[in-house]
C-alpha cells in the first residue's frame, strides 16, 4: 500500500513540474515575439488557463491572472507580458492590479534586471492611462535607471520620452527638456532618425514655453527638414504647426498661414482642429476677420483638448471685441477664464517636483551606500594586501635566514675539510712565520691550489657565482683565502701577485657581493 502511495505521489510531482515547465516555455516563447506581433501574443496569453487553485494575494480572478501550479515566477511573467501586449495593441489599461504582480515579484534582489525594468516601465504606462502623471513618473524613473544599466538605449529613449511628457504636462519645462534631450541622445546613439522626431519636438516646445523663441525656431526648422528627409508626415505637421505660431509671433503672418496650411494638408480627422486654429489666428493677423472666424468656429467645442479650447475661446473673444460684438466677446472671455482655471487646477508643479526630489534622494542614498560598500571593500582589500605582504616578508625573511644558516653550515664544513689538507699546513706556515723570505708559488702550484680550493668549496663557489656571475676565479680565490684567515702577505706568496692586486680584489669583491655574503666573509 505504501509503495502505491509513493508511486502516485511521484507521478503527481512529475505532472506538476511538467505543467510548470510547459507554462514557462510557452511564456518565454511569447516573450520572443511580443514586440513584433503583440496581437498574436495577446491572443496566446488569453488562451493560457489552468484548473488549479488561484495564487494567494494579487494572483486572483480580479487581476485577470490565471493560476499556475508552481511558484510565482510564471505568474509574474504572465502579468508583465499580458500588460505589455495590451499596451502595444493600444488597449487602454483600467487597473494596476495585474502589473503590480510583476512589479512586486521582480523588485526583490537577485531577480531578472531586464524584467524588473520592464515591469516598472509598464506600471508607468498603466498609471498614464489611469490619468496619474505623478505615479507614472514614480514608476518610470527606476525603469530609466534599469535600462541605463542594461545599456538598452531603445527602452531608455521610450522611458525618457514618457517622463519628459509628464513633466511638461506639469509645466516643469527645464526638467522636461533635460529628459527630452536624453531621449534624443538615445535615438542618435542607435542611429534612429524616425525616433529623433518626438524628443526634438519636445526640446523645441520646452524652449518655446520658456520664451526661448530663437532656439525653438531653429530646432523646429531642423525638425521640419529631418521629417521631410525621411518622409514622415507626423513630424512635418508638428514642425509646421509650431513654426506657424513662431512666425506669426515674429510678425510674418503670410508664413504663419503657409505653415498652418501645410499642417492641415498632413492631418486627418480631429487632428485638423489645431491647424484650423492656427489658420484662424494667421487670418486674424492678416486682417481677414471673416476667414479667421470661419476657422476658429471649426475648432470651437469640437475637441477635448482644454488648451486648444481655451486658446480658441480667447481668439474668438478678441475677434468679437474688434467687431464690436461685446456681449459675445464677454461670453467667450468668461469661457476662457473657466477653462484656464480648470487647467490651473490640473497642474501641480510642487507635487511633481517632490516626485523628482524623492527620486534624486533615493539615487543619492543608493550611491552613498554603494560608495560606503566600495570604501569598506577597499579598506579590506588594502588591509588584506598589507597582511599578505607582511606575511610574505616574514616568510621570505625566515627563508633567507634558513638559507643563510645553511650556507654558513656548508662553509664551515668546507673550512674544516680544507684545514685537514696539506695545503692548510703549508699556507699556515707562511702565515705564522711573519717573515718575508718565502718564494712566490709557481703558476703551476698556484693553479693547483686554486683547483683544490674550488673542489673543497664547490657548493660555496657555485652559490657565489649564481648570486654574482661577474666574479672572476682570482677574486673567488682571494675571497676564500681571506675567509680561511690567511694574511695579505700569504696570499701574495701563494697566488704570485702583489699586495696592491690583493687590495684591488677585495675592493671589487665589496662592490660585487651583497648581504649576507659580505658579513659572512668579512670583506
Amino acid at each position: 500500500m505504501k509503495r502505491v502511495v509513493f508511486i502516485l505521489f511521484a507521478l503527481l510531482m512529475t505532472t506538476s513540474v511538467a505543467t510548470a515547465s510547459d507554462v514557462r516555455r510557452q511564456l518565454n516563447e511569447i516573450r520572443s515575439y511580443i514586440n513584433a506581433d503583440p496581437a498574436r501574443a495577446l491572443s496566446e496569453l488569453e488562451s493560457i488557463a489552468s484548473p488549479n487553485p488561484p495564487l494567494k494575494g494579487r494572483a486572483s480572478e480580479s487581476t485577470g491572472l490565471p493560476s499556475f501550479r508552481r511558484g510565482k515566477g510564471e505568474a509574474a511573467l504572465y502579468a508583465l507580458l499580458r500588460t505589455q501586449a495590451a499596451d502595444k495593441c493600444l488597449i487602454p489599461h483600467t487597473s494596476d492590479s495585474l502589473i503590480l504582480t510583476a512589479v512586486e515579484y521582480y523588485a526583490r534582489p537577485g531577480r531578472n534586471k531586464e524584467l524588473r525594468a520592464l515591469s516598472q516601465f509598464y506600471l508607468g504606462s498603466v498609471c498614464r492611462d489611469l490619468g496619474d502623471d505623478f505615479r507614472a513618473v514614480e514608476a518610470y524613473l527606476p525603469a530609466s535607471d534599469g535600462f541605463r544599466g542594461l545599456r538598452d538605449w531603445v527602452m531608455l529613449r521610450r522611458t525618457s520620452q514618457n517622463i519628459a511628457d509628464h513633466l511638461f504636462n506639469q509645466h516643469l519645462f527645464d526638467e522636461s527638456q533635460t529628459w527630452y534631450r536624453q531621449a534624443y541622445d538615445c535615438a542618435v546613439r542607435v542611429g534612429d532618425s524616425l525616433r529623433m522626431i518626438m524628443p526634438l519636438e519636445g526640446i523645441a516646445k520646452c524652449q518655446m514655453a520658456k520664451g526661448q523663441w530663437d532656439a525653438s525656431y531653429d530646432n523646429y526648422v531642423t525638425l521640419l527638414a529631418l521629417s521631410r528627409a525621411i518622409d514622415n508626415p507626423i513630424g512635418t505637421a508638428l514642425a509646421a504647426e509650431q513654426l506657424s505660431i513662431i512666425t506669426r509671433r515674429r510678425g510674418n503672418a503670410a508664413d504663419a498661414l503657409a505653415y498652418a496650411s501645410l499642417a492641415e494638408s498632413l492631418r486627418t480627422g480631429d487632428d485638423k482642429l489645431f491647424p484650423y486654429y492656427l489658420k484662424g489666428q494667421a487670418y486674424k493677423a492678416l486682417g481677414q476677420p471673416d476667414s479667421a472666424l470661419h476657422y476658429l468656429r471649426l475648432c470651437q467645442g469640437a475637441t477635448n483638448n482644454l488648451y486648444l479650447e481655451a486658446s480658441t475661446a480667447s481668439a474668438l473673444a478678441s475677434l468679437d471685441s474688434l467687431s464690436g460684438q461685446f456681449e459675445s466677446a464677454f461670453g467667450h472671455a468668461q469661457y476662457y477664464a473657466s477653462l484656464k482655471e480648470t487647467i490651473a487646477h490640473s497642474v501641480d508643479q510642487l507635487r511633481m517636483a517632490g516626485v523628482l526630489r524623492s527620486y534624486e534622494a533615493e539615487v543619492h542614498r543608493r550611491q552613498s551606500a554603494r560608495h560606503s560598500v566600495m570604501a569598506a571593500l577597499l579598506v579590506a582589500l588594502v588591509g588584506g594586501t598589507l597582511i599578505a605582504l607582511t606575511a610574505l616578508r616574514r616568510s621570505r625573511r625566515a627563508k633567507d635566514q634558513n638559507s643563510t644558516l645553511y650556507f654558513e653550515e656548508q662553509l664551515g664544513a668546507c673550512i674544516n675539510q680544507f684545514m685537514q689538507s696539506p695545503w692548510n699546513d703549508e699556507l699556515s706556515a707562511i702565515h705564522l712565520s711573519r717573515t718575508r723570505g718565502f718564494d712566490a708559488f709557481s703558476s703551476e702550484r698556484t693553479a693547483a691550489l686554486q683547483v683544490e680550493l674550488f673542489r673543497i668549496f664547490r657548493p660555496i663557489v657555485d652559490e657565489l657565482r649564481q648570486q654574482s656571475p661577474t666574479l672572476s676565479d682570482s677574486e673567488l680565490t682571494c675571497l676564500l683565502l681571506c675567509r680561511l684567515g690567511f694574511s695579505t702577505y700569504t696570499q701574495t706568496i701563494c697566488t704570485g701577485v702583489t699586495d696592491t692586486t690583493i687590495r684591488s680584489h677585495k675592493h671589487r669583491l665589496r662592490a660585487k657581493l651583497a648581504e649576507p655574503y659580505l658579513s659572512i666573509f668579512k670583506i
